[in-house]
């Protein structure tokens, strides 16, 4: 809902990016890697911090709850 996607742009460019067209849309790494220009590998590292400061910022404005 709401909360979701204020926290999704609240991700730098790059890592919202990924996390969108990965977590979202539903696209594999190499058909990210492919349209957005970088290795795959770059896609896992930025899917990883991505994930990472979602669930940090998440947890600083629901304390955890789901």
């Amino acid at each position: 809902g709401d909360a979701i996607r204020a926290i999704v742009q609240a991700l730098p460019d790059k890592q919202r990016e990924v996390f969108v067209l990965y977590e979202l849309e539903q696209m594999n790494g190499e058909e990210i890697a492919a349209l957005v220009g970088v290795p795959v590998g770059t896609i896992w590292t930025r899917l990883h911090h991505a994930r990472k400061r979602f669930k940090a910022l998440w947890v600083k404005r629901h304390g955890g709850r789901s």
